[in-house]
């Protein structure tokens, strides 16, 4: 007959067992903090100054056919971002079907014609 002698468990290795952990120990929170540390974007305005914001907003304008927006698109027309320009121009251009000569892609002289007109043919429809 065998007589069994309880034992004590193994010895834990905690060193050990932290170096396993340690990978989970900081990516998770690492990943939490990140998912947690974008800034609220705010409404999708086109006079918004974050382009991130701007540009989708020039577009929602112009696929809804939003002419309460043609003001801050004409705006958009005499902005430091080329970006800015195009989409506004393009926008400009697809929802009244004319450019009026404006070229983004200009330097600010060879613009100022061409946003002189923009803004007389806005005071136009304001009246």
């Amino acid at each position: 007959m065998r007589i069994r002698c309880r034992t004590s468990p193994p010895p834990v290795d905690f060193a050990y067992s932290a170096m396993k952990l340690a990978p989970y120990l900081l990516i998770v929170p690492l990943g939490l903090l990140l998912l947690g540390c974008s800034e609220p974007a705010g409404p999708k305005v086109i006079a918004s100054r974050d382009l991130d914001v701007k540009i989708p907003a020039i577009k929602r304008a112009v696929q809804d056919n939003d002419t309460t927006q043609l003001a801050e698109l004409v705006k958009g027309l005499k902005s430091d971002d080329a970006a800015v320009r195009l989409y506004s121009i393009e926008g400009l251009q697809r929802m009244t079907g004319q450019d009026l000569g404006y070229r983004y892609y200009d330097d600010d002289e060879a613009r100022k014609p061409a946003l002189e007109r923009w803004n007389k043919w806005l005071s136009e429809q304001k009246n």
